[in-house]
This record gives C-alpha cells, structure tokens and sequence, in this order.
C-alpha cells in the first residue's frame, strides 16, 4: 500500500484489518501506508526482507513488541506519528540509513542500542518536543543530517 497526503488531509474511506489477517509478510519489501491505525505491525510480520518502511501519520505506538531483526531495512518515516513512544524494536536495524520522526511529539526517550547504527546518515527529530537527550555515548560516524 502508498498513498501520498499532505499533512492537513483528511481520509475520506477507512481500511478495517481483521484480526486474524492473512498475508505473507516475510515477502514485503516496501511498507509505505499514511494513517496506518494499529497499535504496532503484526506479531508475525517478519521483515527479513524489509527495505523501507514508511508509515507517517500513523497510530503507532511502537513498530513491533519485540525487537526483530531486519537486515536489509534502509529507510525508516513515522513522521508525525504522535502516539509513538517506543523505538526499541528496531535496534537491530544495524544497515538503517535515514530515520525520519519528524512530529512524533509523544517520543521522549530514544534506544541505547541505536549507537549501532553505524550507517545511519540522516536522522530527523524536529518536533520530537518530549525527546531532551540523546542516549550516552552514540556515536554515529556516518551521520550527516541531524
């Protein structure tokens, strides 16, 4: 799925997930859906070939409950998703290049382990108005964008 809307649009149809929803995601590579509604993806959505992932204006809370590995994960939008407070679970993201949480205003406290990003370049935390600090000892060597 991706759409595209500026930030002042309003959906005019909904998509209403089953709780049971029956899809292979082991296969995705691109997850690009505006508004996504869930709390976090699917327990069973393995993102082993995962390369972006772009979920600006979501309900998010968190990407996943538990921390998945996702080798091939490159790009990572959950802009203006103001109800995410945990990134833990992406901090086996190790090849992540550019994160962007622009607007995620209920985000205070960003992982330890993301001092293993060792590739990321471009990290966008404008608006992030609960976020004070940055975790101790991060050393982001490739990053050129803050």
């Amino acid at each position: 799925y991706d759409s595209l809307c500026p930030q002042q649009c309003e959906v005019d149809c909904k998509v209403n997930l089953p709780d049971d929803l029956n899809f292979p995601f082991q296969e995705v590579r691109y997850l690009h859906w505006l508004k996504f509604s869930l709390d976090e993806l699917p327990p069973d959505f393995e993102p082993n070939k995962l390369t972006d992932l772009r979920l600006p204006y979501s309900k998010i809370k968190r990407v996943w409950k538990a921390t998945q590995k996702a080798p091939w994960l490159k790009w990572v939008d959950l802009s203006f998703s103001t109800r995410l407070t945990d990134l833990s679970a992406l901090s086996k993201a190790t090849d992540l290049q550019r994160l962007n949480l622009e607007g995620c205003t209920s985000l205070s406290t960003l992982p330890r382990e993301m001092k293993n990003m060792k590739r990321l370049v471009f990290m966008n935390l404008r608006g992030c108005v609960m976020l004070s600090s940055l975790p101790p000892k991060l050393d982001l060597i490739s990053l050129k964008t803050l």
